[in-house]
């Protein structure tokens, strides 16, 4: 306990973040595994803090806002919500390009755009009432399943009234996505 003590404080004083972090991540198993003594705590907590204060610059965000990522339920947060709105874009960008390579006018594209986008807008007036029925974790997890499944597909599509299907349930599926995310980061954020 003491050489391993003594080799994480010489980590810690040499003020090398790949070190200190190894330090935060060393502590941290030790932590799940079983508890800590209240020396090893301390130079946990102080660690944890040293590491932060360093990654929040490279951030662009404050310490507070680092330290978040600790919470693990938060990072799975950011994580979906980085997947929605990157499918959301990702969605945007294709159906223009799929549409001049299969030769759609430019009023079937707005059509498919348009489709989308209103049936994103109505999923989220029917959001509150689907998550009374269902918990959000697996509404947000099947909702992004089958976002990533529709969005695989589009290149393969030729007809355009299957891209139009295509269109209103991926508007649906990643509509009601963001709502969800946005409650459950209220929930799942600490209280201060």
């Amino acid at each position: 306990w003491s050489r391993r003590f003594k080799n994480h404080q010489e980590k810690l004083k040499s003020g090398d973040v790949y070190q200190v972090a190894e330090v935060v991540r060393n502590l941290a198993a030790r932590n799940r595994d079983a508890a800590l003594s209240a020396a090893e705590r301390t130079m946990y907590e102080r660690a944890r803090i040293n590491l932060v204060s360093e990654i929040a610059p490279a951030l662009k965000v404050s310490a507070e806002e680092a330290d978040l990522l600790r919470v693990p339920a938060l990072r799975w947060l950011y994580g979906i919500a980085f997947a929605t709105s990157s499918s959301v874009l990702l969605f945007m960008f294709l159906v223009p390009l799929h549409g001049v390579e299969r030769g759609l006018s430019a009023s079937w594209i707005g059509l498919l755009l348009g489709a989308y986008s209103f049936s994103m807008a109505i999923v989220r007036v029917l959001t509150p009432s689907l998550t009374r029925r269902v918990p959000a974790w697996r509404a947000i997890l099947t909702a992004l399943s089958a976002s990533g499944l529709m969005l695989l597909t589009v290149p393969l599509v030729q007809n355009v009234w299957v891209l139009l299907g295509i269109s209103v349930f991926l508007g649906m599926s990643l509509g009601m996505s963001g709502p969800i995310i946005l409650a459950l980061l209220s929930e799942t954020a600490p209280p201060d």
